[in-house]
């Protein structure tokens, strides 16, 4: 059995930004949902005036919505990567999908 003094070196030696366990996801979508705070972000939305929609999350699975300007998609790829950095998790790019609508260019 550890004592107090252990105990306190374990947890203070955590990386605070980085998600072991399942709770992943949930990290993933808080640092998907600062990137709304940029007031230079445009986000995906349904109708011109509707809400923006950036992200939902399911157990360990995310679905990130943004436009299809490539300045916004890099900002979501930047993120990706410092999640990344910062978690020691790396995406699985293999299950990882990227969709767009067929008049994008």
């Amino acid at each position: 059995m550890p004592n107090l003094e252990e105990l306190g070196n374990v947890v203070f030696a955590m990386n605070p930004n980085s998600a072991p366990g399942p709770n992943g996801a949930k990290v993933l979508s808080r640092r998907l949902n600062l990137i709304h705070q940029n007031p230079m972000y445009k986000g995906f939305s349904m109708e011109q005036k509707g809400p923006q929609i950036n992200n939902l999350s399911f157990a360990n699975d995310v679905i990130i919505s943004t436009s299809t300007d490539r300045h916004f998609m890099k900002i979501i790829m930047n993120t990706l990567k410092e999640y990344e950095h910062t978690s020691d998790q790396l995406i699985n790019k293999e299950k990882s999908h990227f969709m767009i609508p067929n008049n994008t260019s």
